[in-house]
């Protein structure tokens, strides 16, 4: 009997002990030296567990609260009036001009620094370097107006055959004008036959107006001929009206009745006498 009671004690104590291991905090050990198994340690050993921590949470509206508070306060900044953006272009200008007013005072100041050392060398020159030197400044003055006359010339030249070529394809077009298929064709045809022509000057200074007859640059002939034969070749199969009847652009044929058909070569010399 004693016994029994004894060994009822030891498992009550035992059980005791258990029950207090259980409900001890996570740094105590079990009955076993085992510290009891969290929840948080379930998942980071499993591994399969993510979970936000409050602090990071905090940290995430705190950010998003900070961004609306910097959207609000740049929506709530004051707009600049027109009167005050004026003045603030007013005052750039204003900058501007007494940058580029410095910049003048600079170059010509620089400019009068240069004449006077200039003058400065020319004064240490003997009297031969100096005539010298101003053979050298008139050479050049008279090489630097034959340069610019040159310029004028060749601007005055080039407008004169621009309107000679202008002027003689106006010509043909009006000996053609009846045959074109429609009133509007006209300024393109002169245009075609305008491109066509070359002003050639001759051996004893005399200007020939010419027709380029191919892209060969020797390829020229008089525009005397050369018209008649370019309308022929290139003008009349594109903008001429069709003529009725089989052969009739040869004014024979049984579809031409007798009517005589006259070529743009024919038209074109018996309008324009040869021009020489």
């Amino acid at each position: 009997m004693r016994n029994r009671l004894a060994s009822i004690l030891a498992l009550a104590s035992v059980a005791a002990t258990a029950g207090v291991t259980r409900n001890a905090p996570l740094g105590r050990r079990g009955p076993f030296g085992h510290r009891p198994v969290r929840n948080t340690d379930a998942g980071a050993a499993g591994g399969n567990a993510s979970t936000t921590t409050p602090a990071q949470g905090g940290d995430d509206a705190a950010k998003a609260e900070a961004a609306k508070a910097a959207e609000a306060a740049k929506a709530a900044e004051p707009m600049l009036s027109q009167s005050k953006v004026n003045a603030l272009l007013a005052a750039e200008r204003r900058k501007l001009e007494e940058r580029l007013a410095a910049a003048d005072g600079a170059a010509k100041e620089l400019e009068t620094l240069r004449a006077e050392r200039q003058a400065a060398e020319e004064a240490k020159l003997s009297a031969t370097q100096r005539q010298e030197l101003e053979r050298k400044r008139e050479k050049e003055s008279y090489e630097k107006k034959v340069a610019d006359l040159d310029a004028v010339a060749k601007r005055e030249r080039n407008a004169r055959h621009e309107l000679l070529r202008s002027t003689r394809a106006a010509e043909a077009v009006s000996a053609i004008a009846a045959k074109l298929l429609n009133d509007k064709l006209a300024p393109t045809v002169q245009r075609e036959i305008a491109s066509r022509l070359v002003v050639e000057t001759q051996a004893d200074g005399s200007e020939r107006l010419m027709v380029r007859m191919s892209d060969a640059a020797a390829d020229l002939e008089p525009a005397e001929t050369a018209l008649p034969k370019l309308i022929d070749a290139e003008i009349a199969p594109v903008f001429f009206r069709a003529q009725g009847g089989s052969g009739a652009q040869h004014g024979g044929g049984n579809g031409g009745a007798g009517r005589t058909y006259t070529t743009p070569q024919a038209a074109f010399q018996s309008a324009f006498a040869v021009k020489k």
